[in-house]
């Protein structure tokens, strides 16, 4: 349901520089599947704990791989 019409994907937006990194969403109703609300349970899209801020392991894995490849590049190695 969350992916059915691709709308919640195509809103997930970044921003970098050269210290920091910024992911969300456009679509406000992400807000809603993050923390959830009293008639919905949370749907987690971007946190592990949304509240401390927290990838899960495999989210937090996938950036660190990514970085290691970025880095590696920028070496040359």
């Amino acid at each position: 349901m969350l992916d059915r019409l691709g709308d919640m994907l195509d809103s997930l937006t970044h921003t970098s520089d050269d210290t920091s990194a910024t992911i969300g969403f456009g679509d406000p109703r992400a807000t809603y599947h993050e923390f959830g609300t009293r008639q919905m349970s949370r749907r987690g899209q971007l946190f592990d704990d949304p509240d401390a801020g927290t990838l899960g392991k495999e989210d937090e894995q996938a950036v660190l791989d990514i970085l290691s490849r970025f880095l590696e590049d920028a070496d040359g190695s």
